[in-house]
């Protein structure tokens, strides 16, 4: 196991010299990536906030030419295409950034964050056009959401698009699928990190969250007795437990958590 994962810098070493052509890859879309969240957030004209004088324009520009290295590299390597189709969603071109994740589809039809950067793609139009809150937008995203988490294989990454999905139910104030969502990753949660557990307890935290805020706080305390007295140093869990003794009405004991 520990030697197949050397394989391809053993390859490198002796000889090879496209054996490490993803690893190149992935260094220019992780740039791209920072690149892209940096431009995002100059605005602003040049001189000014955090981008140093550069315009957003130019760190997108210098983003695009870090992704055409990257394919460079390697012309099959999906995170790239995917991250262009984010570079293009977040300069407002949609169609072309569809394009994009069609191209990366073409090669790898089973690739769950494509499916999860489609979702994103129709949020940001949506917002766009300013039909953000419809349940047309919605559902189309959920659909989304629903097949990336039947091709999602990794663990943490299927921990990651369960959060999101339930988010954006309660978002749209749907209560009742958000709760659903979170049990539903609660039932059959893997367990086999610390990590793991922390998503579940997340989930379970968010479910019971929802549910005092709904008027049944009184059955939630129990739950976030439990969770606060195994992760105390855990303070966002301590909120949500006081948030729920003071919706039951126990306001001295919300005051003293």
């Amino acid at each position: 196991f520990i030697d197949s994962l050397v394989a391809r810098q053993m390859a490198a070493i002796a000889g090879d010299p496209a054996a490490l052509r993803s690893n190149w890859a992935q260094v220019y879309t992780s740039l791209a990536a920072a690149e892209r969240r940096t431009a995002a957030g100059r605005g602003g004209p040049a001189g000014r906030g955090p981008g140093r004088g550069r315009t957003a324009g130019a760190g997108l520009a210098t983003a695009r030419a870090l992704l055409d290295s990257a394919l460079v590299h390697d012309p099959e390597y999906l995170p790239a295409f995917l991250e262009y189709a984010a570079l293009l969603r977040d300069a407002g071109d949609f169609r072309a950034a569809g394009d994009w994740l069609d191209r990366a589809e073409a090669i790898d039809s089973g690739y769950a964050p494509i499916h999860r950067a489609r979702a994103e793609l129709v949020a940001a139009e949506a917002e766009a056009e300013g039909r953000e809150g419809t349940s047309a937008a919605l559902e189309a995203q959920v659909a989304h959401y629903e097949r990336a988490l039947e091709l999602e294989h990794d663990l943490a990454e299927r921990a990651r698009l369960n959060q999101e999905l339930r988010e954006l139910y309660a978002a749209h104030g749907r209560v009742a699928e958000a709760i659903r969502t979170a049990e539903a990753y609660v039932a059959d949660a893997p367990t086999v990190s610390t990590y793991l557990r922390d998503r579940k307890d997340e989930a379970a935290a968010f479910a019971a969250e929802l549910r005092a805020a709904t008027g049944h706080a009184g059955e939630t305390l129990d739950f976030f007795a439990d969770l606060v007295a195994r992760k105390p140093q855990h303070y966002g869990h301590r909120l949500q437990y006081a948030d729920a003794l003071a919706m039951a009405g126990r306001l001295a004991e919300a005051a003293a958590t």
